[in-house]
This record gives structure tokens, sequence and C-alpha cells, in this order.
């Protein structure tokens, strides 16, 4: 049963819509603002009830709210650019979400040029997405920079999967671009532009090689195939050859990027064979 209980001069509402007591009145005046506040927010269950607001009967014509409602009312003050958020009871003004409506901010004191900036300054991540079967984080753009990570002393970006890709970029144009020191299997510290932190490199290479005689043109040279860049050569006689002497084996002086080179005494009749070691990489 719903009561108004009064003792001496204190005047508790209590049972009303589930709520624990909520005012106290010691003088008429008191008395007459509770009733005008309890007015208000009947009325204000009623309307969120008549359009669906999750508000059930409570059988005997009132209102139950949802847990956590925060009814209609004025909200207190606020910055430029704060949001609103329910605190369970009220609506408060929230600095951790700001809006300047073209941009928004996270966890930050001002909105910066990007459409979302996400900023911690704890140990938690500032995004953490995750993904059973689709994408953890998507960025994609037609010109621009579809994903943008910066930090000072911590991870920019950190991809992680068991099965799948950890970082995946699509597209034959497509490029990525790291500033700073990149490591591959280091603890977290590279040391170098590019750091494999004692790995090792699978790549796709070529060994090419050509046959000279007496009397062809020497030095001679071998070239890689084109797109492809030298990392390597090298010189032989013929076995059991005991009068050329190879006088020079090194990449050719005038494209040492794409050609290796061997100058001999070219001596007899016996034949030298030059290669060029081939990849795709420079």
């Amino acid at each position: 049963m719903k009561k108004l209980i009064i003792a001496g001069s204190v005047l508790m509402f209590v049972g009303i819509f589930g709520l624990a007591p909520v005012a106290r009145a010691d003088t008429f005046g008191d008395l007459q603002s509770l009733i005008n506040k309890l007015r208000d927010q009947i009325s204000s269950f009623r309307q969120i009830a008549a359009t669906g607001g999750g508000l059930e009967n409570s059988g005997s014509g009132g209102f139950v709210p949802p847990i956590g409602y925060c009814p209609a009312g004025t909200v207190g003050a606020g910055r430029v650019n704060e949001t609103l958020r329910c605190n369970g009871s009220k609506w408060v003004a929230a600095s951790n979400l700001l809006n300047d409506g073209t941009n928004v901010g996270i966890g930050q004191s001002a909105i910066y040029g990007s459409k979302l900036t996400v900023h911690s300054t704890g140990s938690d991540s500032a995004i953490t997405a995750d993904s059973r079967s689709s994408y953890g984080v998507y960025g994609g753009s037609t010109s621009g920079v579809g994903l943008h990570g910066a930090t000072v002393s911590g991870k920019a970006v950190a991809a992680s999967t068991e099965t799948g890709y950890g970082f995946y970029q699509a597209g034959s144009n497509a490029k990525n671009y790291f500033m700073g020191k990149l490591g591959f299997g280091t603890a977290n510290n590279p040391q170098e532009s590019v750091d494999l932190g004692g790995g090792n490199i699978k790549m796709g290479y070529e060994v090419l090689y050509s046959y000279y005689n007496r009397g062809d043109a020497n030095p001679v040279y071998q070239a890689c195939s084109t797109d492809k860049y030298l990392i390597s050569g090298g010189c032989t006689l013929e076995a059991g050859d005991q009068t050329n002497v190879l006088w020079s084996s090194s990449p050719d002086p005038n494209n040492p990027t794409s050609s290796w080179r061997c100058h001999w005494s070219n001596q007899s009749s016996a034949a030298v064979r030059v290669y060029a070691i081939c990849a795709n990489i420079r």
C-alpha cells in the first residue's frame, strides 16, 4: 500500500513508483514544493509510458520507471561541446565525450581536427576493437589516411589475430608508410629503421649466369631481369683451367644495382661463367 508518513515536521514520500524516500519537508511551503515535484514526476512517467518508454503498470494506476531512468528536467551547468549523460538518476554534462557538431573527441580536453579522436592517458588502450568474423578495425580512404595512429611512448596501432591477418592491406597499388623505426620480431624496441630482431626475410630471387669463351669481350657481364635488383654475384673458371686467372669479380661499376662483372686473363680456350643473384628488393 502506498503511504505518506508524517512524523513531527518530517514528511517522507515512500513506496510510490518503487522509489526510495525522495524528500523532506519542515514547513508547509516545503510540503507544497514537494507535492509539485511529485506531480511533475508522475506526469513525466505517464508521458514515457504512453510512448512505450519501458514503464510497467503497477496494478494500481501508477507506473514503475525502468532501472537507471533519468526523468526530464533541468540539466546542470556544463562546458562548451560537452554531451549529456544519464548517471542513473539525472542528466549531467559529461566532459569525457565532446562534440562540436563536426568532430568528436573522447577522453580529451579539446577537440582536434579528426572526425573522431580517442585519447588515453593511462595504461588502458585508446581503442579496443574485437571481431569474431569480420574486421577488428577497418580504415578506408580514397585520397587521405584511412587509419592513423600516433603515440608518445606506447603502441600507435597494435594488431593481433589467432588465425587471420594482424594487419592487412588489400590492393595492388596499396601503400603503407611508417615513420621512425619499424620492428619485426623485436621486443617492442626496434633499434634500426627496419629491425628484424634476429629473424629472417623470405623473398623471391633469381640466379642468372652466362658463359664466355676466349676471344669474347673482356670484362664480361650478367644483368638482372627487368625490375629485379642485384644483391650478389660471382665468377667461376672451367674445372681444370690452370692458365686463366680471375682478376676481379664485383658489381658492374656502371650498373651496380643491376649487373655483375667478371674480369679475367682470357689467355686460353677455356670459358668463364658469370653469375648474378637478383631479387625484388633495393
